[in-house]
């Protein structure tokens, strides 16, 4: 009976070692190094919420229009890199921070939304103070959970986003980490329950509470366009279809496009729609 018990013992470590190792990657995601800038952008280190924030930045004198691009859990900088490249050519200010935990940022961990969301409201403050005595309206695009922190940050009293566009976002982080075990393997949202858990408590949000779709209908009414990729197979087409119903805004749908790869598909068409977005400021009368 001791050695049973000694073996079901070890086997419920060994499954406990499993989901600790695989929360900390989860919360610690690799990351990429992003040493090729932009043409025209300059590596810059803007004021972050409690630390220094990497951005790649361009911002031309006569700008009226400014965009601030947020990758996603696991992506850089460099998947922004030819949109970044097309707006700039556009006339367009353009920001491009590295978020938590991925690139040069210096946190530690990931936030799963919520601290991301500090995140860009910095990069958009420092966008619209790089414009002194101007009227500059900013647009603020991210994908998946770059997205739920753009509608976060968007949602805030005073955010000073004027259009939001999202690509690849889910509309409740809960039942997306659930199809994402699921799809890994089947049953993983139930097998692998403790590392929600362990993961949770690394990096103090509680998935329940991130819910893009609230922030959504806080923003209806409001410059917005949600982008939904066809071939996506981690967020789906429904929610994407919520979140637009949600704020009242047009869904666009790339056919032929992976998950967080429309900007790389559809350059042109994604900068024009970007640009035409934001409500452009009205010249006042000489």
């Amino acid at each position: 009976m001791s050695v049973f018990l000694a073996t079901i013992a070890g086997f419920i470590l060994a499954y406990l070692g499993l989901c600790f190792v695989l929360a900390w990657a989860y919360v610690h995601p690799r990351r990429v190094a992003e040493r090729v800038v932009p043409p025209g952008f300059t590596n810059q280190f803007l004021p972050g919420p409690g630390y220094d924030l990497p951005a790649w930045v361009h911002v031309p004198d006569t700008a009226s229009v400014g965009v601030v691009l947020i990758h996603g859990y696991g992506g850089d900088r460099t998947a922004w890199g030819p949109l970044a490249e097309r707006l700039a050519r556009k006339g367009a200010a353009v920001v491009v921070p590295a978020m938590r935990a991925h690139g040069e940022n210096p946190a530690r961990t990931v936030g799963f939304g919520p601290a991301e969301a500090q995140e860009v409201s910095a990069a958009v403050q420092w966008l619209h103070r790089a414009y002194p005595g101007r009227q500059i309206k900013v647009a603020a695009v991210g994908v998946s959970l770059g997205g739920a922190a753009v509608w976060r940050a968007a949602a805030a009293r005073d955010s000073g986003i004027d259009a939001v566009v999202t690509e690849g976002t889910f509309t409740e982080l809960d039942p997306a980490i659930n199809r994402w075990f699921n799809r890994i393997v089947p049953g993983g949202a139930s097998w692998f329950g403790p590392v929600r858990w362990i993961a949770t408590r690394m990096a103090g949000v509680d998935p329940r509470r991130v819910r893009p779709i609230d922030d959504a209908r806080k923003l209806a009414g409001r410059p917005c366009l949600v982008v939904h990729t066809g071939q996506d197979r981690l967020v789906l087409s429904a929610e994407a279809a919520a979140l637009a119903a949600a704020a009242t805004c047009e869904l666009w749908v790339i056919p032929h496009s992976r998950h967080a790869h429309g900007a790389r598909d559809a350059t042109d068409e994604y900068a024009q729609r970007i640009i035409n977005l934001p409500p452009l400021p009205v010249p006042k009368s000489p």
